[in-house]
């Protein structure tokens, strides 16, 4: 009779041991909660325009865009803002004149009063370009094309522009006349590096970067090419990233091993349109189902 107590009370033990441990690790294994923004925190739209650039910052009191992807797709563009009941953008921000950058450009100034447009320098030679430009000047839009860094300030939010300083690039003259510009409110920090290559990588580490890490970093170039990743990679590591794809023209598999290598987390724009929310202390991102805070 002893034994067989004994031998029940190590079962009834080991019953209790086991129900434990299934507890705790449905327990690790529950949702985890976001750290919420504040009710009147800044917005990024990442629209999922295919392999291209557009992005809608916005605030009660702020709309800026920075890239307007494809001419293609401007209508979904157009429509986005409309919804959102835009006004007036406060800031056209284009990163380089590549049509998956700039495609879109005309239809905003032609649906939208623009107060002010930065721009780059280097303007490929396409007639497309010349349109818009003309369209700029016919508007008679107050236009600034930096030469040295560009610090823009807007609600609270401080956004530096970083003009190429070098006059010709030995390749990609349009991808490496990029504007790369961060974001800042309070601790966060965000990155839109348009379609920098390596050249201009580490041009920008070499001679204009500040030492401040981004949370969050906007891939240069649609992950299609590792240089100027991995030169990035060499200064901070970002919490998240951005990758502006199609299924026609995916990023590469080894980028996105890269950064999850760094435990960067990854968002595809391919996957459907990501938004940003930050105040000055947290960060929360939604794409579908899945929301984080980085």
């Amino acid at each position: 009779m002893k034994i067989r107590s004994k031998s029940l009370f190590q079962i009834g033990f080991f019953c209790v041991a086991l129900a434990l441990t299934g507890a705790l690790f449905a327990w690790n294994l529950r949702p985890k909660q976001c750290r919420e923004v504040a009710k009147n925190a800044f917005h990024v739209h990442c629209f999922a325009v295919g392999k291209a650039d557009a992005f809608f910052l916005s605030r009660s009191d702020t709309a800026i865009l920075i890239d307007t992807g494809l001419a293609e797709t401007s209508a979904n563009l157009v429509a986005y803002l409309k919804e959102k009941n835009v006004r007036s953008l406060d800031l056209l921000l284009i990163t380089h004149f590549d049509r998956d950058h700039m495609g879109g450009a005309l239809a905003v100034l032609e649906n939208f009063p623009v107060k002010k447009i930065i721009r780059p320098a280097f303007v490929k030679k396409h007639e497309r370009n010349d349109v818009l430009l003309q369209k700029i000047q016919d508007l008679q839009i107050e236009v600034e094309i930096p030469r040295s860094t560009l610090h823009y300030r807007h609600d609270g939010l401080s956004l530096t522009v970083y003009p190429p300083l070098t006059e010709e690039f030995s390749v990609s003259s349009s991808n490496n006349s990029s504007l790369i510009c961060t974001v800042k409110f309070g601790a966060n920090r965000l990155m839109f590096a348009g379609d920098a290559e390596a050249e201009r990588m580490h041009e920008f580490f070499t001679r204009q970067y500040a030492g401040d890490a981004s949370i969050f970093l906007k891939v240069p170039k649609h992950g299609v090419k590792a240089k100027p990743v991995k030169e990035l990679y060499q200064h901070f590591i970002p919490h998240a990233a951005v990758i502006t794809s199609s299924d026609i023209q995916p990023e590469e598999r080894k980028i996105i091993d890269f950064l999850r290598r760094y435990n960067t987390q990854v968002f595809l724009t391919r996957q459907g349109a990501i938004d940003i929310h930050f105040d000055d202390k947290n960060m929360v991102i939604e794409q579908g189902n899945r929301r984080i805070n980085p």
